[in-house]
């Protein structure tokens, strides 16, 4: 990844944590340009951020600005894909190869699709020739990427607002600036990012100034619902599969085993094995944040000559957390559960992973402090203009985390406390 420079400082935290109505400026450095004032660190290149700064003896002014986009639906039907009624062609004519004859034999009982189910039945004098028909008939008319347009994708909405207020006389010059961002995906996405900046320079006598900028920045995500890519099958997301039925009841659809094994007496006293795609994401909470605390302080004077030196000095504190939690009606706790679970013949099933939720949590800590003495040349003569740096960099930063699994949670009685 590029080096970050923000405001004269490396940057370790989250591009997300600035605000781009606090931008002035972005520059892009590589090779020569970048190496020749951060070494080996601008390996990948250097990308510069300026923020914002008011200006001396300007009045007070008052900046506001909204932004609202409504993010359409996709078109599911733009790519052209194989029909259902093809599909099913296809399976027919694998299944009277033999394609299917390992997984049909395998004791691991992977999944198969519903129509090669019926084509077994049928291979094994269960299902009449006419029954076949009928079902291939009705999975014929479905397209699963109907039920995604209808149960799953929704219009998108996002939100964007900024506040800016600055003034200045002439010893000192401040801004404060607010921003708050909402967006919304397709799927329910909820991304919400809150930020805080206030700056202050201070002329202390001619040619000494000191310099402030303190940022916050506060972010949460939380996943919405399960899209194209996430709904999937051990057989592959085959074309007919159906979320619901014609009154918009839930519907399983085949995903690990073969749907015949879950429906025996082998799983019957296990928990219910089955995925509902659209239930499935309503017993699953997947949030993350990050908050983000950073002080910049500049002391610097002019000399004669056109000679400049500084004194900086940056802190920094970065949060982060994320929090995945899996109700035990969650299709990954119930099969993973039911993966360990022990059925003797006779008394009660055995449960080495307890019954109940399943809590993943990972929480980091950044710390970082920069300090940084500099002495800056800028000169002109005729057609001609030099400038040249020397200086030093001490930087320090430690990261912290640590993560941790929780089984058989008792989500009544967490929401309750």
């Amino acid at each position: 990844e590029p080096l970050i420079i923000l405001d004269d400082f490396a940057y370790s935290g989250d591009l997300g944590n600035i605000n781009p109505d606090d931008v002035e400026s972005i520059t892009v450095l590589k090779d020569a340009s970048a190496a020749s004032i951060w070494g080996a660190r601008a390996g990948n290149g250097v990308i510069v951020i300026t923020t914002k700064k008011s200006r001396f003896n300007a009045p007070l002014a008052i900046d506001f600005s909204s932004t609202v986009s409504v993010l359409e639906k996709p078109d599911l039907g733009y790519e052209r894909r194989m029909s259902s009624a093809d599909f099913l062609g296809v399976e027919e004519f694998l299944f009277g190869k033999g394609y299917y004859t390992s997984a049909i034999n395998s004791l691991q009982k992977p999944p198969l699709t519903p129509f090669v189910e019926l084509l077994v039945l049928q291979a094994e004098g269960k299902l009449s020739s006419g029954q076949l028909a009928d079902s291939r008939k009705a999975f014929s008319s479905f397209d699963v990427y109907d039920d995604f347009d209808r149960y799953v994708y929704d219009q998108g909405l996002n939100q964007q607002y900024s506040l800016r207020l600055s003034g200045s006389g002439q010893r000192n010059s401040w801004s404060v600036s607010a921003g708050y961002n909402h967006n919304t995906d397709n799927l329910g996405l909820s991304d919400k990012r809150s930020t805080l900046r206030f700056s202050n320079t201070f002329n202390i006598v001619k040619n000494l100034q000191l310099g402030s900028v303190y940022t916050y920045s506060d972010a949460r995500v939380t996943r919405g619902r399960q899209g194209i890519g996430e709904v999937v099958s051990y057989a592959g997301l085959y074309p007919y599969a159906r979320f619901a039925d014609g009154a918009g009841n839930p519907l399983p659809i085949t995903k690990q085993y073969r749907q015949t094994y879950l429906s025996s007496p082998a799983t019957a006293r296990l928990l219910d094995w089955s995925y509902y795609p659209l239930l499935d994401y309503l017993n699953t909470d997947n949030s993350s944040g990050l908050k983000d605390l950073t002080a910049n302080f500049d002391l610097s004077y002019r000399l004669p000559l056109g000679l400049k030196t500084s004194l900086k000095y940056s802190v920094e504190e970065q949060r982060s957390f994320s929090e995945l939690l899996q109700g035990q009606d969650a299709y990954y706790t119930r099969n993973y559960i039911n993966s360990f679970s022990q059925v003797p013949s006779s008394g009660a099933v055995m449960y080495p992973v307890p019954v109940g939720a399943i809590l993943d949590t990972r929480e980091s800590t950044l710390r970082s402090e920069q300090y940084r003495g500099q002495l800056d040349y800028l000169g002109s003569w005729k057609e001609h203009q030099v400038s040249a740096l020397i200086g030093f960099e001490w930087r320090r930063a430690v990261t912290e985390g640590n993560s941790a699994r929780v089984y058989g949670l008792d989500t009544d009685k967490l929401n309750s406390g």
